[in-house]
């Protein structure tokens, strides 16, 4: 069976991430991100796709983009792929780079929406890899409260037009809000309170928190393409 087409919708913003095939680092230095940040340009000129957050990690990525015509599987297939040819052949490598080539979730404005830039700007704190948000050198935030240098493909606006009119009155109104948010040490759940509902929901929170879909098929008595086809009809929906 072929795989399910993905949704894509014009003007509607998504939050995206990929995680290296068996959680492998898919940056092995700072040259890996400048590149990969190079390819989400490309896709920023040739399909028009708008950034409004990213933040690069060590075995994954998050973007918040938006696309102006109904192109994302276009733009992530230009980055994804220039990224992983790229990787291979500067390191010997072959065979896959990413675990798939990307999950997205649309997002609907308002709480949502900053709430996930929030989560954007704090992965590098939660992950213990800096102090303070606008420390990590490979994310937006220092740039969208005017401490770096805005790269080209960067939109800046969007996150800022929710905190006022006024560009410096907003910028310092957004970094309060980010840097209000918790990270509390992660302890991940117990896979079977996590699966305990039943439902799409608790696969999709399992995943989230880590665990493989090797581990939540056994959980569940699926197989592990099943549970790959459920939670890539959930990453698409409203």
């Amino acid at each position: 069976m072929g795989r399910k087409r993905r949704v894509q919708q014009a003007s509607v913003v998504y939050h995206v991430t990929a995680r290296g095939n068996v959680r492998q680092d898919i940056y092995l230095g700072d040259e890996d991100r400048e590149a990969f940040l190079g390819f989400v340009s490309q896709a920023h000129e040739r399909e028009r796709l708008i950034c409004h957050a990213y933040c690069l990690m060590g075995n994954h990525y998050h973007l918040l983009v938006e696309t102006p015509e109904a192109n994302l599987g276009s733009a992530m297939h230009r980055i994804n792929c220039l990224h992983a040819n790229r990787f291979n052949r500067v390191y010997g490598r072959q065979g896959h780079v990413f675990e798939r080539p990307y999950r997205a979730w649309i997002m609907h404005g308002g709480r949502r929406e900053l709430e996930t830039a929030r989560y954007i700007a704090r992965n590098p704190v939660r992950a213990g890899l800096c102090a303070s948000p606008e420390l990590w050198p490979w994310s937006s935030y220092a740039a969208t409260i005017g401490l770096a240098e805005c790269p080209s493909f960067l939109s800046t606006e969007r996150l800022a037009s929710w905190f006022g009119t006024d560009a410096n009155e907003a910028r310092e109104r957004y970094r309060a809000f980010v840097e209000s948010g918790t990270d509390a040490p992660y302890e991940r759940p117990a896979l079977e309170s996590l699966l305990r509902r039943g439902d799409r929901a608790a696969l999709e929170a399992a995943w989230v928190a880590g665990y493989s879909l090797r581990a939540i098929a056994a959980a569940v008595g699926l197989s592990p393409a099943t549970i790959s086809r459920r939670l890539a009809h959930a990453a698409t929906e409203p």
